[in-house]
């Protein structure tokens, strides 16, 4: 918004901190629980994938499963056509469950192909009730 006062003006930029990109990474016994959420930017991902593997990394010697909330992430095309240069090991040993919260079930389509590869089932829900009962089957209480 700008406001012009004679000689003197002045602009205002609005930024909604909602929007700004975000995530934690937290490992919780056999779980890492992951939230994501705001604009991304490739900053953010790969400041993300680093903690996720670092993660990785603490459980990878015991069944584990990978829950990440999407709810309130988005990703602009410029995002999803990004070819990453830096090249990330995601040591997905005894990974056993792989769940994702998110707004609609399109969301993260663009990730798909990560998963498939790594051979993991994947459950994608919108809500937590249903992402806590899809992974009671893999032995994952949270």
């Amino acid at each position: 918004m700008t406001t012009n006062y004679g000689k003197f003006s002045s602009t205002i930029i609005f930024l909604s901190t909602a929007m700004l990109p975000s995530f934690q990474v937290l490992v919780c016994g056999n779980l890492i629980k992951v939230d994501l959420e705001g604009c991304w930017d490739i900053k953010s991902d790969l400041a993300y994938l680093n903690q996720l593997s670092a993660a990785m990394q603490q459980v990878r010697n015991t069944p584990w499963a990978l829950l990440v909330d999407m709810r309130g992430w988005v990703v602009s095309e410029d995002m999803v056509n990004f070819k990453q240069k830096t090249i990330f090991h995601m040591d997905r040993r005894n990974q056993i469950a792989e769940c994702w919260l998110v707004d609609d079930l399109s969301q993260g389509a663009h990730l798909f192909h990560f998963i498939e590869k790594a051979k993991i089932p994947l459950k994608r829900c919108t809500s937590i009730t249903s992402a806590r009962t899809w992974l009671n089957q893999y032995g994952i209480d949270f």
